[in-house]
């Protein structure tokens, strides 16, 4: 009996420690089935992320300069021509009404070698100088016949071209004097002022037409002359 009652503590005692050993993994498979359970209910719940999408940058601004100035046209100078002689010499022949009688006058065209021009706010070519002689032939103011020749000396200024629109103009005056008449008499003094416009047709110089008044006087000795009135004429310069 005692060995009955022995072997039964020690069954008892085995099993009473054994069975926590059993008991744990049992525990532990049902404690990771559970953590795997809530996982994928917290997996299932989680929303998805929605991926973040970055803008695109602003396209640049193209900024438009401002159109650059209108260029400044200068007229190109150009040199005189060396003329028929290869002198380079202007002159200038004219025909037309003077002072009311028909007449031809020859001039030599100078430049301005004083130097007017610039001083006056014009280029150094702006200003002329003409020297020259002519004949004129026709009534005087009083209906009398008569001719003369006068010796001329003017001063022209050509005016820029911008002026009147490209188109080349000038003005001029200056004083006349009769050095022989009808009757073979010296004459007086008398004087023209006139306007006009010029350009290059081709004839190797400019030509131009000028309207103006001109006073032409044969002097105090009889008979006496004095032709005043509106002149019209037409030149062309010439180099030689």
């Amino acid at each position: 009996m005692k060995r009955v009652f022995a072997l039964l503590v020690v069954l008892a005692f085995v099993a009473t420690t054994a069975a926590p050993a059993f008991s744990a993994p049992a525990k532990k498979g049902m404690k990771k089935a559970a953590v795997k359970k809530v996982v994928k209910k917290a997996v299932k719940k989680v929303a998805p992320v929605a991926p973040v999408v970055t803008p695109p940058p602003p396209a640049p601004t193209v900024v438009t300069p401002p159109p650059p100035p209108a260029p400044v046209k200068v007229a190109p100078v150009s040199a005189a021509p060396a003329g028929l002689l290869g002198l380079g010499l202007k002159t200038a022949a004219e025909v037309g009404l003077v002072g009311g009688m028909m007449g031809v006058t020859g001039n030599i065209v100078l430049s301005d070698v004083i130097g007017l021009g610039p001083m006056i706010g014009l280029s150094d070519k702006a200003i002329e100088w003409k020297l020259g002689a002519g004949y004129v032939t026709g009534n005087d103011s009083a209906s009398k016949s008569w001719r003369a020749v006068p010796v001329v000396f003017d001063g022209v200024i050509n005016l820029p071209a911008d002026m009147m629109g490209g188109i080349e103009t000038f003005i001029g005056g200056g004083l006349n004097y009769v050095v022989t008449r009808s009757g073979s008499k010296a004459g007086t003094v008398g004087g023209q002022v006139y306007a006009g416009a010029q350009g290059d047709i081709g004839l190797g110089g400019k030509t131009y037409a000028e309207l103006g008044y001109s006073i032409v006087k044969s002097g105090t000795t009889a008979p006496v002359h004095s032709s005043k009135s509106v002149s019209v004429l037409v030149g062309q310069n010439i180099y030689f």
